[in-house]
């Protein structure tokens, strides 16, 4: 969009909507019907003034709660301008608000949430990898070293399975993320192996969830059931892996 007419538009409606105390999408939605204007500048103005209410009523949210969910769907409801690239747009300026904010958005809740924007996990990963002071290394005596960011879902670490693809996999369902560390062949480590979870202290509690090994967790043995807390630097053992978090 080149016009000067159309940008300059944009930039009076963004100031006037940015001046006033409240918004919401009612409030944007009125504002769109008034204008007398191509569907494609109100389609751009309903991105611009929705981003804008997004991180004024994240500013907003009080500070003492760990994580938030998306505020997104009362916009979606009211607001008949967005398609599939607009909505993971908004979605992504959401995300990384509540990075910057010191939120923990959880990727797997957008996932539940918007199931048919299949690009979603990676978009937000790439959030995560930017924003995320937390890596994790995941090391193999027969592969190269693989990092990832460790966000705010819990990771279940563990074996391929049937219809699973090859390691390093990464995948999201309704409880969290799932991070295939071995093939099928190697039995050395369970389906399901180490649960990893992250505190609001930037913690992390590792929990063995396999049915049959042993984890070691900075030097503890942990039997099956057993968990423990572990931070930054410290190194986790099951089967011939090793996990290590990493600021």
């Amino acid at each position: 969009m080149n016009d000067p007419d159309e940008l300059e538009l944009i930039e009076k409606e963004c100031d006037a909507f940015e001046a006033i105390d409240t918004g919401g999408p009612l409030r944007i939605s009125q504002r769109l019907a008034e204008l007398k204007c191509s569907d494609q500048l109100k389609k751009r103005l309903a991105l611009d003034l929705t981003m804008i209410d997004i991180d004024r009523a994240i500013r907003r949210l009080p500070r003492k709660e760990p994580q938030t969910a998306s505020l997104l769907q009362p916009y979606l409801d009211f607001l008949g301008y967005f398609n599939d690239n607009s909505l993971e747009e908004l979605i992504s300026y959401e995300f990384s608000c509540l990075l910057e904010l010191g939120f923990q958005p959880k990727i797997h809740r957008y996932v539940e949430n918007y199931p048919t924007l299949t690009g979603l996990p990676e978009l937000l990963s790439k959030d995560l990898l930017e924003n995320d002071e937390y890596l994790i290394e995941i090391r193999s005596p027969s592969r190269e070293t693989y990092r990832t960011y460790a966000g705010y879902d819990p990771i279940v670490f563990g074996r391929q399975q049937q219809n699973e693809a090859e390691s390093y996999a990464e995948s999201f369902d309704g409880s969290g993320r799932r991070i295939i560390v071995v093939d099928r062949g190697d039995t050395r480590v369970s389906r399901n192996h180490l649960r990893l979870t992250r505190t609001a202290n930037d913690e992390f509690e590792v929990a063995n969830v396999s049915t049959k090994s042993e984890i070691i967790a900075s030097g503890r043995k942990l039997d099956p059931g057993g968990s423990c807390l572990v931070t930054n630097g410290q190194e986790i053992r099951f089967g011939a892996m090793s996990i290590e978090l990493r600021k």
